[in-house]
């Protein structure tokens, strides 16, 4: 043994070591040749491209699936030992693979049994449970109906002779049945409300009247009821109407009858029943109990179940409600089917239905009859197809004329052993089923069997109407194995005890989603934990099985989706092989629908393209991109999924359009769809295009196909301003272009446009061009507009133009300073730059703007300026600029030389004026022998070209800086006598006057210097008296007592102490209080440095110091004025 183990391992190594070698070889094939396709792509725009690159993108995954695959098919025949499979070689891999994410989920369903108390105090006998309100039934005939949500007093009653107690779905009404035939009736929502009846037949009773049309069927004088089931009832419209009514159909411990039983409930209290025996069934043995009654509405069609534990009868068909139906049964028997199950000596199968419903209101999904040979279970055949289309439905063949389908038999009592393997699983193994006793009862949940014993519990994984063998099992035959009961075995507590419990029922509350176990004396509630956990793979396995019908392979890969659709990794196997089997059958539509919900989207492509269609291969990938459109997370790993989607539908229509050319109508549609596909996905998806390569791509696509009006109408929209400028330039259309870069290139990111384009344009359309340039412009925060064009970077390109240039002949106008101009006043444009480019332009071109910009403008060189001007000769403009450079003698004489007087007028002489301007600019601060000079040049200069006259009229405008024998010397003496004998005669008055003020000046100051020597004198003897017994005015002490100095004011003759004085200005505040005080004459304090200072310069008693101590109050209040 260990040698043929050891064997196997190294077969299994070396295998996987040549398998990876195969797949990596295979890898850089694929490598290599989709390279050389791109290549080719490259130079011949081949649109075969594509399909490569999608090989290359799942050559990876191809190769390592073939290493996974045979290593999965390894383990299995390690497992195996040899067996079998049945699957095809399709499906083996992905089933692995799901089998492998299955293990690895994390959560599996937990199950846990918790005690719940109770207020019964005797043992339990029956109960029931629905939408949280629970009904307890004891031996002695105490009845417990609580709500186990709401916080209030339960319902206590005391029944005779006790057998069993029922409570409607909705938990309102109660029914107790008793051994003496006896019901009654409690209401569990009002207390008050009570009834009784007996489970007699009345003849043609039925709805309260006696009628006479049925003759009355067998019965018996004590009939105990054994189930109830609950009808539905119609309610009123009413809004009066309080009575509430009970419906219910009600099967008998004896007999096989059944009693329809209506109860109605008054406003008042007042309970009504009536009953009626509409049913024996027939066939039966008279004392095997009716264990249940269940009724449900399958599409048009009511189901009907009654069982025994050896017969489950069904009765089906269309009727208007469950009773018309019970009636044709009551008339035509043979309408009931009937199963049967070899009776036995064992009792303990009750024999009941169950239902499984995953909510209250919700249809049945499944069934489970607990008879004497096993558990018989199937599936409502409920109509699965709304979501195909009636040709695709057509394909399942299904048809509603049964209710129920893939009934199965779980035969407890021929359990079999493997011949192989005998002795690792006898019967006697502690987790193996009892084969000569059957579960008393049995419970549905959505992937569980809960089989009830009477001593044990065992939660069976395997949902109802389920076959019991997959596709991957090795075993054979009908039966179930020991080994594989085991295996599906998930909770079974009771299993180990040595004392076991007494069970006696088990009762699912759907509303609640509550399963509750009882036993004698006990009661246990059932919890469920992540029960979906591991359960999807249940139905996948069967989904694959060819051996099962179309119907039924359709619901079971719908509900593997169901569960896995919130795990991605489960949900795309799941996904892939659903629609891998739609495909199979033809149903192409839902198909696709399928597989574009499935993220596996290499193997999928990788499908469709072997199977050579391509126009399921176009359906799956447009609505692969559209669900993604619409669902997908804004992740890198779904938009690049989404932008390869794109790529492929515009080449697949390409191809489609190319091929349509035959019919000029289809080519035209297919041209105009895809144009529109287009420009809604731009729309849409504008992230799509912000990546340069990507367009480039779609770009080729379309030219690739000779699509040029569809390139052109992409890049437009796109708004891929390079491609379509370096289109236009190329074709010559040079309008065209300036037009894209006016509305395309108007945003930061494409400004790089305009500095490769312009110089082209500026020499073909410079109109065009300089007037989309001012469309470049935005606002900051502020609102100022500003451009956003570089202009430091446009000057080359303006080098190069002139007006000549212009596309329209007739304007003749500089473009160039047009825009400079606009983006100066406009756009506020302050480079020193651009304004001395523009200052030359206007300098050469036009000399009126030039000299208003000079004045206006801040922000030009002067120097520059001034360089360009004389260049320009334009020297009328180089005055201002010598004299904001303040060379005010080179603005003069270039003032005086840039024009000549007129002779033979009396016209005034422009460059005279001018330099008169010049003159009166001059700065204060400038030195007055400067000055003279400058008046002087210009007086010289209307000398020489002008007459004495007007140079008389420099001297007089001078403002006496001038005077006139500076120019006499200039000019001869015949002239002097001339013209200036007036200006001389005045200039000799000027001086006398003069004199005289002069002389009128020193007289007066030799009067004030007179009176100020005499002032002197008078304070030299001023002085005081004092006697020897004259006291201080401030401190009462001598004056004259030992060398303290003191002050005597000759103005009020008081006498003070120096420190006294000193001393009493320091109490009133000092030397700050006068300054504070904004009544005192500046003059006042000059020269006072100190208090000393300021004791000397007037009275401390009667000058400014009294005035500032009127503020000081008399006393300052202490804590001897407090009042406390």
């Amino acid at each position: 043994m260990y040698h043929d183990f050891y064997l196997f391992i190294f077969v299994y190594c070396y295998l996987f070591a040549f398998l990876f070698l195969y797949a990596a070889c295979v890898h850089v094939f694929l490598c290599v040749f989709v390279c050389v396709d791109l290549f080719v792509m490259h130079f011949f725009n081949n649109s075969f491209f594509c399909c490569c690159c999608c090989c290359l993108s799942c050559s990876f995954s191809v190769t390592w699936e073939i290493v996974v695959n045979f290593i999965g098919y390894l383990r299995r025949m390690a497992f195996s030992s040899g067996r079998s499979s049945s699957t095809d070689s399709s499906s083996s891999s992905l089933l692995y693979r799901l089998g492998e994410e299955g293990e690895a989920e994390a959560l599996a369903p937990h199950f846990e049994l918790t005690t719940i108390m109770h207020e019964l105090e005797e043992p339990i006998l029956s109960m029931d449970s629905q939408c949280d309100v629970m009904a307890l039934l004891g031996e002695k005939g105490r009845l417990v109906v609580r709500d186990t949500v709401q916080d209030i007093k339960p319902l206590i009653a005391a029944i005779r002779n006790p057998y069993r107690v029922f409570l409607d779905p909705t938990g309102s009404h109660t029914l107790v049945a008793a051994t003496d035939g006896e019901m009654c009736y409690f209401s569990s929502r009002q207390r008050k409300v009570s009834g009784h009846f007996l489970l007699q037949h009345r003849a043609g009773a039925r709805d309260g009247a006696m009628t006479a049309t049925s003759a009355p069927l067998l019965t018996t004088s004590n009939n105990v009821a054994e189930c109830v089931c609950w009808l539905p009832v119609k309610k009123k419209k009413e809004p009066n109407f309080t009575t509430t009514k009970v419906h219910c159909l009600v099967g008998t411990k004896l007999g096989g009858f059944v009693f329809e039983v209506k109860i109605d409930v008054g406003g008042d209290g007042a309970v009504k029943a009536s009953c009626r025996q509409c049913l024996q069934l027939p066939a039966g043995d008279f004392q095997s109990p009716l264990a249940s009654i269940q009724v449900e509405r399958v599409n048009s069609l009511w189901l009907i179940f009654f069982s025994t534990a050896t017969r489950l009868y069904r009765a089906e068909g269309e009727a208007s409600c469950p009773m018309d139906l019970i009636e044709k049964v009551a008339k035509e028997p043979e309408l009931l089917h009937i199963r049967e199950s070899s009776a036995t000596s064992d009792v303990s199968a009750r024999g009941a239905v169950v239902l499984y419903r995953p909510g209250v209101g919700m249809p049945a999904q499944s069934y489970a009859w607990t008879s004497t040979s096993g558990i018989v279970h199937g599936l409502m055949n409920r109509c699965i197809h709304h979501d195909l289309s009636k040709s695709e439905a057509s394909i399942f063949g299904w048809s509603g004329a049964t209710a129920v389908v893939n009934e199965q038999l779980l035969a407890l009592t021929k359990v079999k052993q493997p011949t192989h393997d005998a002795g690792a699983f006898s019967s006697s193994s502690s987790h193996a089923l009892p084969q000569t006793k059957m579960p008393m009862e049995v419970a549905l949940t959505a992937f569980h069997m809960i089989l009830l014993y009477n001593d044990r519990l065992v939660v069976l994984n395997h949902p109802a109407g389920l076959t019991w063998r997959g596709l991957s099992s090795t075993l054979h035959g009908d039966c179930p194995y020991a080994c594989e009961i085991e295996e599906r075995i998930r909770f079974d507590p009771f299993r180990a005890t040595r004392k076991l419990p007494e069970l006696r029922g088990i009762v699912r509350d759907t509303a609640a989603r509550k399963i509750y176990i009882f036993g004698k004396n006990i009661l246990w509630e059932l919890q469920v934990e992540q029960e979906h956990r591991q359960q999807w793979w249940l139905f996948l396995y069967r989904a694959v099985n060819r051996n099962e019908s179309l119907s039924l392979r359709k619901r079971f890969f719908q509900a593997a989706y169901n569960i896995s659709k919130y795990r991605a990794s489960s949900k795309n196997i799941v996904q892939l092989l659903r629609g891998k089997f739609f495909l199979q059958i033809g149903a192409i539509q839902y198909a696709t629908d399928i597989l574009a919900d499935c993220d596996r989207f290499e193997d999928i492509y990788d499908l469709l393209v072997s199977l050579r269609n391509y126009k399921v291969l176009q359906l799956y990938v447009e609505k692969r991109y559209k669900l993604l459109s619409k669902y997908a997370l804004d992740t890198p790993v779904m938009q690049t999924q989404l932008a390869c989607l794109f790529a492929l539908i515009v080449m697949q229509r390409l191809n489609g359009i190319t091929r349509s050319e035959v019919s000029e109508k289809t080519s035209v549609e297919a041209t105009a769809s895809l144009n529109t596909f287009i420009e809604q996905n731009i729309k849409e998806k504008p992230a799509f295009f912000k990546r340069r390569s990507y367009n480039d791509l779609i770009a080729r696509l379309l030219e690739g196909q000779g699509r040029l009006e569809l390139a052109l109408c992409f890049a437009e929209r796109i708004k891929k301003a390079h491609y379509l400028l370096t289109y236009h330039v190329s074709h010559g259309n040079y309008i065209q272009a300036a037009d894209v870069l006016s509305t395309l290139a108007r945003r930061t990111e494409t400004l790089e446009l305009w500095y490769e384009f312009s110089p082209v344009l500026m020499k073909k359309c410079p109109i065009r061009l300089t007037t989309a340039m001012l469309r470049v412009g935005t606002r900051d925060s502020q609102g100022e507009a500003y451009m956003l064009l570089q202009l430091e970077r446009l000057i080359p390109i303006f080098i190069q133009y002139s007006p000549e240039m212009n596309e329209d002949p007739s304007n003749r106008e500089h473009q160039v300073i047009i825009f400079l101009e606009r983006c100066i006043t406009k756009f506020d444009c302050v480079s020193t730059v651009v304004h001395d480019y523009y200052l030359s332009l206007l300098a050469q071109h036009d000399g009126e703007r030039l000299e208003e910009f000079l004045e206006s403008s801040l922000f030009y060189s002067v120097d520059f300026a001034l360089r360009r001007c004389l260049e320009a000769r334009r020297y009328r403009q180089c005055v201002g600029l010598y004299r904001r450079l303040h060379l005010y003698e080179d603005a003069i004489r270039t003032a005086l030389e840039c024009s000549e007087p007129s002779h033979g007028t009396d016209e005034e002489w422009p460059a005279l004026r001018v330099a008169k301007d010049v003159l009166r600019s001059l700065p204060n601060n400038m030195e007055s022998s400067k000055v003279k000079k400058l008046w002087l040049i210009v007086a010289q200069s209307v000398l020489e070209k002008c007459n004495a006259r007007m140079a008389l009229s420099v001297v007089e405008d001078s403002g006496g800086i001038l005077k006139l024998e500076d120019i006499l010397g200039e000019i001869s003496d015949s002239l002097v006598v001339q013209e200036f004998k007036d200006s001389i005669c005045k200039s000799l008055d000027a001086y006398t006057s003069s004199i005289a003020a002069l002389r009128e000046q020193q007289l007066e100051a030799s009067q004030i210097s007179e009176n100020i020597k005499q002032e002197i004198a008078q304070l030299q003897d001023r002085f005081g008296y004092i006697t020897a017994r004259q006291r201080c005015m401030l401190c009462h002490h001598l004056l004259l007592r030992g060398s303290a100095p003191y002050f005597i004011y000759p103005d009020c003759q008081h006498a003070v102490h120096e420190a006294c004085a000193v001393s009493k200005l320091e109490e009133i505040g000092g030397l700050e209080a006068f300054l504070a005080d904004e009544g005192l004459p500046r003059q006042f304090l000059e020269g006072v440095t100190s208090t000393s200072d300021l004791a000397q310069m007037e009275c401390v008693l009667c000058g400014e110091a009294s005035i500032i101590e009127i503020d000081i109050p008399l006393f300052v209040e202490d804590h001897s004025w407090s009042v406390e």
